[in-house]
Order: structure tokens, then C-alpha cells, then sequence
């Protein structure tokens, strides 16, 4: 009987990675980034055009591997006409999911407090590095800032 109950333990809690007395950890990593060849879409969406002192969106596209991975956030950082965002993922180690690769989004806010022509840059790593050493991808688009 106890070899039974266990059994049903791992059939129920198996097929979501997580046996009883795991506890879930969280995985933060810097997004993968592609370039559009290789993923449905653009990696880095801005306007060609955006006003000095006005707030316009950026969306950053990353690729992970599962549906366990999803978007949590990104940092921006702007320095006079350059703008540098920085997507970030979350999965959580233990859940088993199918590998058929998703395109988690990360729109933040970026605004340019003077006119002229303007640098977004996407900064993610690579697909085939670990989260722990990522080999860096750049990805640019200028905008006009009137």
C-alpha cells in the first residue's frame, strides 16, 4: 500500500517537475536575443520618430526555450541620445514543459530629452550560453528625436 501511494504521488506531481518536499526556485536570467531571421517578429520595436521630452514605448522580443520561461522586467538606462535596455526572463527550476521556443515581450518606457538622432540598444545574451556566463548580443535601432 505505501509503495502505491507513492507511486500516485509521482504520476500527480511528476508531469509538473515538482515531487513533494521540492520547493520551487525562480530563475532570473538576461533574455535571449535573436535577430529577426531567426524568430517571428522584430527583437526591437521604436518609433522612427519621437518628440524631446515626451515618453514613447520600446519592446524588446527575447526567445526561450519552454512555456516554463516568461517575461519579468527590464532595466533601461538613458544617457543623453542612447538609450540601453536590458530584458530579463523567469522560469522556475523543476517544472518540465514541452521545448517548443516562445517570445516572451518586455515594453518599458524611454524618453530623450533633446533632439537629434537617437540610439535604442537591446542587450540580451545568446541562446547557446549558460544563464550564469551569457555571451552578450546588441541589438540598435536609431530614432529621430525632434
Amino acid at each position: 500500500m505505501k509503495k502505491a501511494v507513492v507511486l500516485a504521488a509521482v504520476v500527480m506531481f511528476g508531469g509538473c517537475g515538482i515531487l513533494p518536499g521540492d520547493s520551487p526556485k525562480d530563475i532570473r536570467a538576461v533574455g535571449v536575443l535573436v535577430d529577426a531571421g531567426h524568430m517571428p517578429g522584430d527583437p526591437l520595436v521604436v518609433p522612427d520618430t519621437v518628440d524631446a521630452g515626451v515618453a514613447f514605448q520600446a519592446t524588446v522580443t527575447t526567445m526561450a526555450p519552454s512555456s516554463c520561461w516568461r517575461a519579468d522586467g527590464a532595466t533601461v538606462g538613458v544617457t543623453g541620445l542612447t538609450a540601453e535596455i536590458v530584458p530579463y526572463d523567469l522560469t522556475t527550476a523543476g517544472d518540465v514543459c514541452p521545448t517548443i521556443p516562445i517570445y516572451p515581450t518586455h515594453t518599458v518606457s524611454v524618453t530623450f530629452d533633446q533632439a537629434g538622432l537617437a540610439t535604442v540598444r537591446a542587450r540580451g545574451r545568446q541562446s547557446d550560453t549558460g544563464v550564469d556566463t551569457p555571451a552578450l548580443v546588441v541589438i540598435e535601432k536609431q530614432v529621430v528625436v525632434r
